[in-house]
């Protein structure tokens, strides 16, 4: 009985444990839109759920000043589907898009950061806004 036992539970951390490699979540960002109410992200989930948090950064001139979070978000978008998310300006963020949009300065630099619990992070650089 013990045998049995012991020989079921070894089949079931197996099933386990393969079922877990098998679902790792895999992430692709696609488009990026701009809008009113922060940056739209479409983005595509090849397998298992994909579930994390987007942000976007400002990159700074300097290495020793941290960049500023321009927007920010969760995500959920379920295995094999592509679903548009968006990503909510901070305050920070709507003030220089406010500011560029009345010609005040240039494009700046930035990197779309969206992290994947259990997968690979994934980040796109684009000039904002």
């Amino acid at each position: 009985m013990r045998r049995a036992i012991g020989l079921l539970t070894v089949v079931c951390m197996l099933a386990l444990a393969a079922s877990a490699v098998a679902a790792k979540p895999s992430l692709k960002i696609g488009n990026l839109k701009l809008s009113e109410g922060g940056l739209k992200v479409t983005l595509s989930c090849k397998s298992g759920t994909c579930r994390g948090g987007l942000r976007l950064t400002e990159i700074p001139a300097s290495k020793k000043s941290p960049g500023i979070v321009l927007a920010k978000g969760p995500y959920k978008v379920a295995a094999g589907h592509q679903k548009t998310v968006t990503a909510k300006l901070t305050t920070q963020g709507q003030a220089l898009l406010t500011s560029l949009l009345k010609g005040k300065g240039k494009p700046v630099p930035a990197k779309l950061t969206a992290t994947v619990t259990g997968g690979a992070t994934q980040s796109q650089t684009l000039n904002f806004p």
